[in-house]
C-alpha cells in the first residue's frame, strides 16, 4: 500500500471514528434523528416515570409492553427513550381495573404517574358484629371508637370496635349530667377517646364518658366549630353596644392549658352570611371556613387574612400532607386548591385549581368528599334521586381521560380510616369493613 493510500486510510478512519464518537456522545444526551411528514429532525427525548400499588403490573405505552422493573430496592419504574409526544398510558393486573392516562413526554423531561392504586375488580367486604342503632356516622376516634347518629330520633350512640357489646348513648347520658342538656353536634376530644366534644344550645362541653361528668369550654353557642389537635376552634358572635354591631370572631380553645385566644375577626365578606362549616389544616396554619352562601374562604395565619378560594361550595376538606384542599359544588364540581407549589403527576402553582371532571349520574349529587392517606386521590360519597348513596374514587391528576372508580352502592354513610387503610360503610343498619386500601 502506497504512502498517499495509508494517509488516506488513516485520516478517513479518524473521521470515521470522530463521527462515531459524537454520535455516540449525543445519543446518550438523549438526542434522536427522526423523519416526520418526509423532514428530519434532531430531538432530544423525555421519560416516563411510574410508580403503582400493587407493584407487578404490565405497562403499555401506545401499546408497546415495557416490563416492571419496581421492586424492594427500585420504587418505581423508568421508561426513557421517548420522543416527544404525547402518549396513551395503559396500567393493568390481574384481577384489578385497569388506568389510563395520557402523558405528555417532553425534550430533557421526566413525566410522571405516581401514586397509583388498581381497584381490585371484586371488591371484598366482611361484615362486623355489631348492631347499629343509627346511620350515619359522627365521628371516628382512630383507635376503633366510633359515634352513629340515629338522624331520626336525634340520638347519638358510642361504639368500640374492640367490644361491640357495649353502646353507649351519649344523648340519654349528657341529658342526665346536664339537666335536660341536648346534644347538637359532637366529636371526639383529640387525645382522649373517653372524651367528647358536645354542643348544646349554651355553647360547648367536654363529656367524659367514663367518670359521667362535664367540663365547660364556652358558654356562648357556635356558629360553627372544629377540632384540631390540641384545639378547639368556633366562631362566636360578639355584639359591641358602643357601635350597635354585630361582630364575629374566630377564636381557638387549647384543651391543654384550658385557654381561650382570638384568632381573627371575620370580616364582612366572610360573616355576611353566617360560617356553618370550619376545617384547620393538619400543620394548623391555615382555616378554610364555609359560609352559609356556599362561598369557600381561606384564612392563612401567616399572612392574616381571608381569601375566597370559590363560590358554590358544598363540602370541602384538607388533604393529609397539608398541601391541597379540595372542595365539591353543584354539577358535580370537584376543584383541588393547591396550598404550596406542586409538580407531582401534574405542575400547579401555589393558589391555582386543578379542576376535575367527575362523572355522575342525572339526578346524582355529590355529599361529602375525604381524601385518601396518600394526598393523590378523594373518596366522594354521592347521593342518587332515591337516596341512594354510593363511595367513588377518583384521582385528582385531571390529565384526561380522568380515572374513578364506583366501589360500594347502595349504603347510608362511610368512613375511611387512614391509620389501617380499612374503608367502613353502613348499610342495612349493619356495619361493614373493607381492606382493599391497606
Amino acid at each position: 500500500m502506497t504512502l498517499k493510500k495509508r494517509r488516506f486510510l488513516f485520516y478517513f478512519l479518524v473521521i470515521v471514528f470522530a463521527a462515531a464518537g459524537a454520535a455516540i456522545i449525543f445519543y446518550s444526551q438523549g438526542w434522536r434523528l427522526t423523519v416526520k411528514n418526509g423532514e428530519w429532525k434532531i430531538q432530544k427525548t423525555g421519560a416516563i416515570y411510574i410508580e403503582t400499588k400493587p407493584a407487578g403490573v404490565v405497562i403499555k405505552i401506545d401499546k408497546k409492553i415495557h416490563k416492571d422493573k419496581s421492586g424492594v430496592i427500585q420504587g418505581g419504574t423508568l421508561i426513557s427513550d421517548l420522543l416527544p409526544k404525547k402518549y396513551e398510558l395503559e396500567i393493568s393486573k390481574n384481577g384489578y381495573l385497569s388506568w389510563q392516562k395520557n402523558i405528555e413526554v417532553k425534550p430533557e423531561f421526566v413525566a410522571e404517574a405516581i401514586g397509583l392504586i388498581l381497584i381490585p375488580n371484586e371488591i371484598k367486604s366482611e361484615a362486623v358484629p355489631i348492631r347499629l342503632r343509627g346511620e350515619e356516622f359522627a365521628g371516628w376516634s382512630g383507635n376503633g371508637k366510633f359515634i352513629i347518629k340515629n338522624t331520626e330520633a336525634g340520638i347519638y350512640y358510642l361504639y368500640d370496635l374492640n367490644d361491640p357489646a357495649t353502646v353507649f348513648n351519649a344523648t340519654l347520658n349528657f341529658k342526665n349530667l346536664k339537666n335536660n342538656g341536648v346534644i347538637e353536634n359532637l366529636a371526639f376530644h383529640p387525645f382522649d377517646s373517653n372524651k367528647l366534644i358536645v354542643e348544646t344550645k349554651k355553647g360547648l362541653d367536654i363529656l367524659d364518658i367514663l367518670r359521667l361528668k362535664t367540663e365547660n369550654i364556652s358558654s356562648s353557642k357556635p356558629i360553627a366549630w372544629t377540632v384540631q389537635n390540641p384545639n378547639v376552634y368556633y366562631v362566636k358572635e360578639n355584639y359591641e353596644p358602643e357601635s350597635k354591631t354585630k361582630k364575629y370572631n374566630l377564636y381557638s380553645f387549647n384543651l391543654m392549658l384550658k385557654t381561650e385566644n382570638v384568632v381573627a375577626e371575620l370580616d364582612d365578606r366572610v360573616s355576611s352570611d353566617l360560617p356553618i362549616k370550619l376545617a384547620v389544616s393538619g400543620s394548623r396554619d391555615k382555616i378554610a371556613v364555609l359560609n352559609d352562601s356556599n362561598d369557600l374562604y381561606l384564612f392563612d395565619f401567616t399572612l392574616n387574612n381571608f381569601n375566597k378560594i370559590s363560590d358554590g361550595v358544598k363540602d370541602f376538606a384538607f388533604s393529609p400532607d397539608n398541601k391541597k384542599l379540595a372542595f365539591s359544588g353543584a354539577n358535580s364540581k370537584i376543584g383541588v386548591y393547591f396550598l404550596k407549589d406542586w409538580t407531582k403527576n401534574i405542575i400547579k402553582k401555589k393558589g391555582e385549581i386543578a379542576d376535575l371532571n367527575f362523572n355522575l349520574k342525572d339526578g346524582e349529587e355529590i355529599k361529602k368528599i375525604y381524601w385518601h392517606g396518600n394526598s393523590y386521590h378523594l373518596f366522594v360519597e354521592s347521593r342518587d334521586a332515591d337516596d341512594s348513596e354510593k363511595i367513588a374514587f377518583v384521582e385528582i391528576d385531571n390529565r384526561p381521560p380522568l380515572n374513578q372508580y364506583d366501589l360500594f352502592t347502595g349504603i347510608a354513610d362511610f368512613h375511611y380510616e387512614q391509620r389501617s387503610g380499612a374503608l367502613y360503610y353502613i348499610k342495612e343498619n349493619s356495619l361493614y369493613f373493607s381492606e382493599i386500601f391497606e
